[in-house]
């Protein structure tokens, strides 16, 4: 579950110091200690393994102020629900911290001005991982000027447990222009596994390269795939404000924010060629900045190990 989008940034930033990666499976239970130089994956779903036993690890040579702990990073992944524990002690005594999707209990004290260029020091901080790309890979040949796209908008994926989608979808489906809505974009719900997984990558990857806008309601947490891989394919993000997104505004990507989905379908009515233009030109630099800051304290940590 370590996903190709962050393994291969990783491997690619640690190349540049003469290293490599090597996949290994999580510790036994009853494991004394990592080896130096570690990067340690924990998260809900990583390999389908629990996090436990490599926080007990840690934990203990934390106690034992063990000298490895200096050339081990934290990877905290998937951490969709907010459940997975955060020590201090551990985050404080190792290399660097990264941790993906926003929590209540950690806000405040997680950076994500390095993605500014504004950093401070690599230890001693727990880094906002941006969510990035889930089996995505942004197309040359898919990929079109904003004004040789196809739909205004589009949506493609599932409602099911998902109630921001729906409330999306909800705005749009019942707003009295709903049929001009219909002709200048693109929706479709997948209903089964096999369309979302096997049929619908390929339609929604085509979809992402041929939409002007792309809503980015939540999943199971208000920060999604979606919203990087619309940037990947130069799709304008729509998304709803919310304190859970304090951290991606304050990036100032060119998102687009709306106060609810209500909103959504007069936005999309009223969109001009002109802002449209001006917008994906604005998104498109601004995230390569981000992105070139991004790869600079990955490369940055990948070394410290």
């Amino acid at each position: 579950a370590l996903s190709d989008f962050w393994f291969t940034l990783f491997q690619g930033m640690t190349e540049k110091c003469g290293c490599y990666f090597q996949l290994k499976d999580p510790p036994e239970a009853g494991s004394e200690t990592f080896p130096p130089h570690s990067l340690i994956v924990i998260g809900d779903i990583v390999r389908g393994a629990p996090w436990w036993p490599s926080l007990h690890i840690l934990k203990q040579m934390v106690k034992e102020n063990h000298p490895n702990l200096k050339t081990i990073g934290l990877l905290y992944l998937m951490d969709e629900l907010g459940n997975v524990p955060m020590h201090e002690d551990i985050n404080s005594a190792v290399a660097f911290v990264f941790h993906t999707h926003w929590r209540a209990d950690l806000r405040k004290k997680q950076d994500h001005l390095y993605l500014l260029g504004q950093g401070g020091a690599l230890s001693r901080v727990v880094h906002w991982l941006p969510l990035g790309t889930f089996d995505f890979t942004p197309s040359a040949v898919l990929n079109k000027p904003i004004d040789k796209r196809k739909y205004l908008w589009s949506f493609l994926g599932s409602v099911n447990g998902k109630p921001e989608r729906a409330a999306m979808i909800g705005a749009m489906t019942t707003h009295p222009k709903w049929s001009e809505l219909q002709e200048k974009g693109m929706m479709h719900l997948f209903t089964g596994f096999k369309e979302t997984v096997e049929e619908g990558k390929l339609r929604y990857k085509k979809a992402l390269h041929d939409s002007k806008y792309m809503p980015c309601p939540g999943g199971t947490h208000p920060e999604s795939f979606r919203l990087w891989e619309a940037l990947e394919a130069g799709s304008i993000p729509i998304l709803v404000d919310g304190q859970h997104h304090e951290m991606i505004k304050a990036l100032n990507m060119g998102i687009i924010w709306l106060s609810s989905w209500s909103e959504l379908p007069e936005f999309l009515l009223n969109s001009t060629a002109e802002s449209e233009q001006e917008l994906y030109g604005f998104v498109s630099k601004r995230y390569e900045v981000i992105k070139h800051n991004w790869a600079k304290r990955m490369s940055e940590a990948a070394c410290a190990l």
